[in-house]
This record gives C-alpha cells, structure tokens and sequence, in this order.
C-alpha cells in the first residue's frame, strides 16, 4: 500500500478504535478531518522519558497528526520518568513560545501544578497524556487522553488470580516503574483491588479448612489410641486434670483432692475445690477445658473451633501461612512492592534481590516497558522454568514481545501510544480552534499472550503503520 493511501486507513482505524466517555466522536467525520485555518496553532507535546519505544511511538502518532492537520507541533520528552525538573523546564519553554496547547505526560502529579497553573493563567490550555492529575484536580486540565490507568491494572489483575494455586502461601511481587506517575499509582492500584479483594477470602476459607482438618485429625488420633473408651471423658494423663482412671471410672475427683468425695461430685456436677472449672465429665458436655489448657480437650477442640494449646493455628504442614505472614487479618496477596523510576538496569536488580529473598512469589507485575525488561532480564539470569513464575508487563516493545514469545512473560498489557500521540495532537488543535472537546479519550488496552499474538487485530494495534503497508 502507497503511503499516501496508507494514512488515510489509519486516521479512520484509529478514529474508529477510541473510545469515548461522555462525548461522540462526530469531529472525527473525514469531511472535517481536512479542514485549515490560515493562522498554524502551535501544540507542545511532552512526554515522560527518553529512550523508551512507547514515547517513540506518542511521537510518531503526534508528528503524523500535526503534518496532516497542518499544525506546529513540539515534541520533547523528559530525560527519565524521574526528571521532574527536566519537564518543568518544558512547560516554561512552552510558555516563553506562546503555545496555544501544552500536552503533558505527569511525572509529578503534585510538582506539575504550579508550571502548569502558571500556563493557564497565561491563556494555554492543557491537555494530559497516558498519565492524568488525581479525580480531585482534573479541573486542573481540559481533557485526558490515554488508557484507563486503573482499569488496565485490574485486567493484569484478572489474568493472574489462577495463578494462586495455594491462596495462603503464594505471593505476588510488583515492581512500579514510579511512586509519583498516576501512570504507574493507578495501574498497581487496579491490579491490588483485584488480587487482594479474591485471594485474601480464599485464604481465609483454606485457614479454616486446615484448622477443621488439623482438629478431626487430633479427635481421631485420640480414638485411635484409646479404641475402648477408657478415659474418653477428660483430657489425657497430666493434662491438667485427675489422673487416669479416677476421672474415667468416678466422673469426680480422688478422695482428698479438694471437694467432695467420688461419686457425689459426678451428682452434683460441682468441681473440685480451686479446680476452676467442672470436674471431668462434666467438662466434654459444657465445652469447658481443664485448668490451664488454654482451650477444650481433645475430641472437643474439632466441634467448638478451638487450637491446640499453644498452636496460634494450623499445625505444621496443614496449610498455614509460613512464620512471618501474621494472622488472617493481616494477610496479603503482594509480598512487596518496589520502584525502579524508570530504569532497566534497577528494576532487574531489585528483582533478583526480592525473588531470592522471598522464594513465595509466584506471580510478577511490571508496570511499563522498562520495568518489565528488567524483571524480565532477573529472571532470564536466575534460569526460572516457565511455569516457575507468572510475569506479567506493560507495553510492548520488540524486546518484550520476545520475551512473550520465549515464555518468560505471559502475558502484556497493550496500550496504544500512536493512538494516543495521534489523538492528542488531533483534539488539542481542535481545542486550540475553540471547539470543545471530551475529558476523557480512552484509547483503549488490549492484553496479548503467545497464544493470540499473531492475531490481525492484535498485529494491527501493535505496529499499525507496519501492518498496513504489508
């Protein structure tokens, strides 16, 4: 296919795959797609981070849309997600150059505001990409244009959950690529509403499920090793009660203990005086326990819930949760979270680093294209099996799409970054015109694996301008 027939195609795909919230796309009609004004807006696109295909791609979409609409676009991006600075000095330039439009990807929700205030007020209107001010400060922009950070963070959530094959013990480990990017804040945000809010119920059920089980087991050891009944009625020798054979033949305590004499205690249901409690035989039908036990005999313990004295849970090997994870209530479908700020070289350390320490992880998010090469690199050294871990990224770049395809990672999480390059350039000249415009695109995520990777639709997201020209 011509190029000039080429782009045409896309304008129209791309048209066709946003999605909107709250608007209808009717601008996006090809009879108004041409229309010019004799005055060029000038549009100031800033993303996030060199050296990052992600950011190549906004790019390319934004230098595709401003040469078709004919506006005056610069493109900058941030030296790393962590050059705060670096991006703050971007909106001053682009207000020294009377920008009409300033598209900004937030490495810093919070350090943005001022620059950006002081933009506004100097009559720039302000559009974020790919990641957005908090809900409460969305009036600090006009409108956004991206992935649904938090939703895409849920759909790596969904695709994960299966993989808790044992809900007490299995963990996952994130690694963010920011702790200030709503980029990075949200998506974690999504995946932990979904991971914790399935696991930790599953695990409380398997908690209860092993204390039942470790309880029956006790119960039936117990009538394993007294077949005849003997005794049957209190706890076993030297557990806190009368010697064996008084309190199974009597029911009552030894003459001289303390009460009343065999015989009349079992009458009268009274205890022994100082015993604290109700003489043997009473005690298996009022769930009592002999003194100092800390809980109901054995035989018991299954039918009113209770441990073990001193077992604080499920016996060893039953399916507790190893030393360390403290009780349900404090239990966690993560076992950590790190932040590498965007470098490769940080995120495959921190992640050889963490899976070493915690041999628990079963499961690994990473949340954009270089946090997922690193932990992808961590674990290519570490020689893990492919069923060992499931990994999954953000983005997809040619390096992470062979890592997908080589089984280290499951599955990506695809976002859209010509569309949105492409976008945001198309509505922040029709914003620059006056017009108004949605306050959310969406340009939508789709999640790929090995098995659907070749898909014409999954090809056609993942390089557009490639497969097309085919």
């Amino acid at each position: 296919m011509k190029e000039a027939s080429r782009k045409p195609c896309i304008r129209a795909l791309l048209c066709g795959l946003a999605v909107m919230t709250g608007f209808a796309m009717s601008g996006c009609a090809t009879a108004d797609l041409g229309t010019k004004k004799e005055d060029q807006k000038k549009i100031f696109v800033i993303g996030q981070s060199e050296g990052i295909q992600f950011w190549d791609d906004v790019e390319q979409g934004s230098r595709d849309a401003a040469e078709e609409f004919k506006y005056e676009l610069h493109y900058s991006n941030a030296k790393s997600i962590a050059d705060i600075e670096g991006q703050i000095d971007l909106v001053n330039d682009a207000i020294r150059q009377q920008a009409d439009v300033i598209v900004i990807a937030l490495n810093d929700t919070e350090a943005l505001k001022a620059p950006l205030e002081a933009a506004q007020n100097a009559g720039i209107k302000i559009m974020t990409l790919n990641a957005d001010f908090a809900r409460e400060d969305s009036d600090r922009r006009t409108a956004f244009v991206g992935t649904n950070n938090f939703i895409s963070g849920q759909i790596a959530g969904k695709h994960v959950v299966d993989a808790y094959k044992d809900p007490i013990n299995d963990k996952a480990f994130i690694m963010a690529h920011s702790g200030s990017a709503s980029s990075a804040t949200a998506r974690v945000g999504g995946f932990r509403s979904v991971v914790e809010s399935t696991i930790q119920p599953l695990a409380g059920q398997a908690r209860a499920a092993a204390a039942i089980a470790a309880a029956q087991a006790a119960a039936q050891a117990a009538a394993q090793a007294n077949p005849d009944g003997e005794n049957a009625g209190g706890p076993p020798e030297g557990a806190g009660g009368p010697p064996a054979g008084v309190q199974g033949d009597q029911g009552g305590a030894p003459e001289g203990a303390g009460g009343p004499p065999a015989g009349v205690q079992g009458d009268q249901g009274g205890a022994p005086e100082g015993a604290g409690g109700p003489p043997a035989g009473v005690q298996g039908d009022q769930g009592g326990a002999p003194e100092g036990a800390g809980g109901p005999p054995a035989g018991v313990q299954g039918d009113q819930g209770g441990a073990p004295e001193g077992a604080g849970g499920p016996p060893e090997g039953a399916g507790g949760p190893p030393a360390g994870a403290g009780d349900m209530g404090d239990f966690s479908a993560v076992a950590g979270q790190m932040t590498c700020n965007g470098d490769v070289n940080t995120a495959k350390a921190q992640t050889m680093q963490f899976l070493q320490e915690h041999p628990e992880v079963k499961i690994v998010l990473a949340t954009n294209e270089s946090s997922t090469l690193g932990v992808c690199q961590a674990i290519q050294e570490m020689d893990f099996e492919p069923d060992d871990l499931e990994v999954i990224g953000f983005n997809a770049n040619d390096a992470e799409i062979q890592y997908l395809r080589a089984g280290i990672l499951d599955g990506l999480v695809v976002q859209n970054p010509y569309n949105m390059g492409y976008l945001s350039v198309y509505y922040a000249g029709q914003l620059a015109k006056g017009q108004s415009i949605a306050a959310n695109i969406d340009t939508g995520v789709t999640f790929v694996t090995a098995e659907n990777i070749d898909n014409d639709d999954i090809q056609l997201i993942l390089d557009p301008k490639k497969y097309l020209g085919k």
